[in-house]
């Protein structure tokens, strides 16, 4: 009989595990936090009966699910663990599968969903021992490796979607490395939202395979982990070492205002290039550009991207972060290059004055100033603030999008008008008297 260890701090909810596990044939062990969790494994596996999977939460009293996991390592303990947690909490689930954590089901719990995760895990875990064994192979739960896909072995998670798993991995006959992408297993998601899914994976692909440029992550090729080629494709891009633009600005608050406006040219050069192949991105957020300390960077993630050709162009779900969406696409749905744009000016605005464009505590909220309201005036915040850098942003955020750039080449011309800032008065004081404060509304 399976033996598996629930590490909850809410009662109910390991109860409820609890009894699921038990109707389904497991032998259960509750914890209500990490540290009782870890002698209840520590004492089996004296005895040589190390639990066959781990059930955590992550934020619980006396020990987290964190500190759970570390300790684990550290004694060299080894077995697979689940992350039990809130969707909300998406950035803890990627800190806790990098730490080895091998799958995460999100509250509220749905019995069905939950022992066939629970099994498909456990069968994995069975497969994997049986291979090593009879091969003299290590399990895909060591820290050695993740297995592998195709020809690439699969070193370690670098991110994690409500869909996808972007993982670090090698080539094994090459050693080199690359960003590996792949849709979650079939358990993992709902199956409409998986066909969905596999749809938008193969239109990205499309979509990175047309562009070559220095600041958009490379496209290296696109793999199917089945025979048919139907349900499980895998992308597989350039491994660029940085980390999301959301991450570098809040380490990064005492930039120099001339390092900040070379990283908004380069965001604008990969827009220009896509916007010239008849592609816009949809999604252009800062967790959707890398950079790295030499301050290149290079945009990612077309997984929702419009391609001239798509048939995923046309529908009525909602596409990208609320926070980064056009006025024009909240209220009527239209799309096109200047969604984009819009999206770079609220990126701008947060990167030169380290402040949101929008505040809100609520999503309704949230959309009603997006369609309805300007953010402050950079000039109010910060009265030294630059006046035509600041009418850049102003022309960027423009919610009638004919009076927005209409091209990010238009953008670049009036960086480089700033950037020759004292040297060009004259053109300093004809922009001052054209648009000094009237055209941030």
């Amino acid at each position: 009989m399976d033996h598996i260890v629930i590490a909850e701090d809410e009662e109910a909810i390991r109860k409820y595990l609890k009894i699921l596990l038990e109707r389904s044939g497991y032998q259960v062990s509750e914890a209500s936090d990490g540290l009782q969790a870890l002698n209840i494994i520590r004492d089996c596996a004296a005895k040589n009966e190390t639990p066959d999977l781990l059930l955590t939460d992550l934020n619980m009293p006396k020990m987290s699910g964190f500190e759970l996991l570390d300790n684990l390592q550290k004694e060299k303990i080894e077995m697979p663990a689940m992350v039990v947690t809130g969707s909300e909490e998406r950035k803890s689930v990627v800190d806790a599968l990098r730490k080895g954590c091998v799958d995460f089901i999100d509250k509220p719990i749905k019995k069905v969903e939950l022992i066939k995760r629970v099994g498909e895990v456990i069968k994995k875990v069975e497969n994997n021992e049986e291979n090593r064994f009879r091969t003299g192979r290590h399990s895909a739960f060591t820290n050695d490796s993740l297995g592998s896909i195709g020809v690439y072995k699969l070193l370690t998670i670098l991110g994690e979607g409500s869909i996808g798993t972007v993982y670090l991995c090698e080539d094994e006959k090459t050693k080199k490395r690359y960003a590996l992408k792949t849709v979650r297993e079939p358990v993992s998601i709902e199956k409409f939202k998986r066909i969905s899914a596999i749809k938008r994976f193969v239109n990205e692909s499309n979509a990175i395979s047309q562009i070559k440029h220095p600041n958009i992550v490379n496209f290296i090729e696109l793999g199917y982990q089945d025979e048919d080629k139907s349900s499980d494709p895998y992308i597989v891009m350039e491994y660029f070492n940085g980390y999301s633009l959301r991450k570098f600005m809040s380490k990064h608050e005492a930039l120099e205002l001339k390092q900040k406006i070379k990283i908004i040219r380069q965001i604008c050069e990969a827009l220009a290039v896509v916007h010239e192949k008849g592609i816009y991105h949809r999604d252009i957020k800062p967790d959707n550009i890398l950079i790295n300390d030499s301050l290149h960077v290079k945009v990612t993630d077309f997984g929702i991207c419009h391609l001239p050709s798509s048939d995923l162009t046309k529908t009525s779900e909602l596409m990208g972060s609320p926070k980064y969406m056009a006025p024009e696409y909240l209220q009527d749905g239209k799309q096109g290059k200047l969604m984009d744009i819009y999206a770079l000016g609220v990126i701008t605005y947060e990167l030169l004055l380290g402040v949101n464009a929008v505040e809100a505590s609520t999503l309704n909220e949230l959309l009603t100033k997006m369609v309805k309201r300007n953010p402050v005036e950079p000039r109010k915040l910060f009265p030294d603030f630059p006046v035509p850098l600041q009418n850049i942003i102003a022309k960027m955020l423009k919610k009638n999008p004919k009076k927005r750039y209409q091209d990010t080449s238009e953008i670049l011309i009036d960086l480089d008008r700033f950037e020759r800032g004292p040297n060009t008065s004259f053109f300093l004081e004809k922009l001052k008297s054209r648009l000094l404060y009237h055209d941030w509304d």
